[in-house]
């Protein structure tokens, strides 16, 4: 089965506190032990050196601030107990903080590329972000996402048969279920591959099972779609003379 991630999956692999991280790595090692292919765009590592950066900023001040409101509140209150929780949480976060997280970035990166995992075919990704660009619209930090996809359609592309499922723990951008996703909803089906929201194997293998034998049927939004209720103000809009034309125009497109 080939197994597509993005930059979350890089980063849920090298960073300690990530809660992903044992699913990323128990991901890689099927992937080394020849039980799917791993696909990884190019892409996907340039992003995640800026993310890298910006968790470890965001887990290093969480960290410092709790400290310090611990050490404030022991003092202010007289509790020894809670200044010692303080120090505890410190020498914790040493036994694990990475003295570079992009040196390990890289390395899993080396690694990847040693093992074939890693991919990029800027002229077919064109091509495909070309026919994308005339679906969805992506704008500011998006715009990342929308080349991750059209790597990803390249890539299926050039190897259309067989098992494929996209994994990626960003529901929002990418499960097409969501309202909010900017991923057209036949994005997986007319590939035929599969969305999954957690980093497993074996489960992506049961959806993409169970997707072929219902057709490859496209997935539901969560919530109702939006466009029923644009359509639905628009019909209340109407005068009484345009109601005829209008419901006889549902009619006809009604299946």
């Amino acid at each position: 089965m080939r197994i597509y991630v993005e930059t979350n999956w890089l980063v849920s692999w090298v960073l300690p506190h990530h809660q992903w991280r044992q699913a990323a790595r128990a991901l890689l090692n099927d992937a080394e032990s020849s039980l799917c292919a791993l696909r990884i765009p190019e892409v996907a590592l340039l992003e995640a050196e800026h993310v890298v950066i910006e968790d470890t900023n965001a887990h290093n001040k969480a960290i410092s601030e709790t400290a310090k409101s611990l050490a404030m509140a022991g003092q202010n209150m007289g509790l020894p107990g809670v200044t010692a929780l303080k120090e505890c949480l410190e020498a914790a976060e040493e036994t694990y903080r990475l003295a570079d997280p992009l040196q390990e970035l890289r390395k899993l990166g080396e690694r990847c590329r040693a093992k074939g995992f890693v991919f990029s075919n800027p002229d077919k990704e064109q091509k495909a972000a070309d026919e994308l660009r005339n679906e969805v619209t992506f704008r500011g930090k998006d715009i990342v996402d929308f080349h991750l996809l059209a790597a990803v359609a390249a890539d299926r592309g050039d190897a259309p048969e067989g098992r494929a499922a996209f994994l990626s723990t960003n529901k929002i951008e990418f499960n097409p279920a969501n309202e909010k996703c900017k991923v057209p909803r036949d994005f997986y089906a007319k590939r035929k591959m599969i969305y999954r929201d957690v980093f497993d194997l074996k489960s992506a293998l049961r959806l993409w099972e169970r997707a072929a034998e219902l057709g490859w049927a496209l997935p539901q939004p969560t919530k109702k779609d939006p466009r029923a209720k644009e359509a639905q103000s628009i019909l209340g809009g109407l005068r009484e003379e345009q109601l005829d034309r209008a419901l006889a125009a549902l009619k006809a497109i009604a299946p």
